[in-house]
Parts: C-alpha cells; sequence; structure tokens
C-alpha cells in the first residue's frame, strides 16, 4: 500500500508514469570489515563517510550501516535536485 501510493506521488513529482521512475545513484554504501563491524563509505572516493568533524562512520551493525547509508542517499538526492528517493539496500 505505501509503495503504491509512494509511486504515485512520484509519479505526479516527475512527470514520469508509475513504475518507472528513476533511482538516484547510491553514493553511499555499507560494507562489512574484517572485525564483523560495518562502515558507510563514499563510493567516489573509497573513504569513509566522516560527519562533520566526527570520527569516520565504522563500528555499525549491518542494519545500522544500511539505514545510515539510505539517509545519506536521500539527503544527496535532495541536494542535488532528483525529487526521488534511493532505495535502500538489501
Amino acid at each position: 500500500m505505501a509503495n503504491q501510493i509512494e509511486s504515485r506521488a512520484l509519479s505526479r513529482a516527475t512527470g514520469k508514469p508509475e513504475g518507472k521512475r528513476s533511482v538516484a545513484p547510491k553514493r553511499y554504501r555499507s560494507k562489512q570489515e574484517n572485525d564483523g563491524t560495518w562502515t558507510v563509505y563514499d563510493v567516489f572516493t573509497g573513504q569513509p563517510y566522516v560527519f562533520g568533524r566526527a570520527s569516520p562512520t565504522r563500528g555499525y551493525t549491518c542494519g545500522e550501516a544500511r539505514d545510515v547509508a539510505y539517509l545519506l542517499n536521500t539527503q544527496d538526492a535532495l541536494r542535488r535536485g532528483i525529487p526521488v528517493w534511493p532505495e535502500k539496500e538489501t
């Protein structure tokens, strides 16, 4: 139900037919480290993402890293004027 509503809203916002929405490129991804924790990294630089002056985004659980990557990708898409939300990693 929520996906249908989102699809209709995105169709109206972008002018594209339902089910034919473009997906924003995923700039941020999560990957598992050798110690079993997860890191969120920038695919363009290959470096872990850093929030301001905080430490890099390391030491997450799998779910946390995917959520952070999803939020960062959404923010990046909106900043670039792409009126769609990236799909979550699976």
